[in-house]
């Protein structure tokens, strides 16, 4: 398994581990945020809710959290058995 598998599961996008998207855990109340803050954007600015640039934003974002997210096993695995401290 990939490190991007891994990180497919942890979001949902494939099965056996926990999904941190399910109704009531904290990514599933956080994109319900961003959703309602999107949706007060776009009606405060007269935007459209597909508007380009917003989902540019979201999508930049995401990807970036994607790139921490597998940096963070690269070295979880890379430093992983280093005592704290060293």
């Amino acid at each position: 398994m990939t490190r991007r598998d891994i990180y497919r599961e942890i979001t949902g996008q494939l099965i056996p581990v926990e999904d941190e998207f399910a109704d009531g855990k904290p990514c599933n109340l956080l994109y319900e945020n961003v959703t309602d803050a999107r949706e007060r954007l776009c009606k405060r600015t007269g935007i459209d809710f597909e508007d380009a640039d917003v989902l540019e934003i979201i999508s930049g974002m995401e990807k970036i959290a994607e790139i921490c997210a597998l940096k963070m096993y690269h070295y979880a695995l890379q430093w992983g058995n280093i005592p704290e401290g060293k």
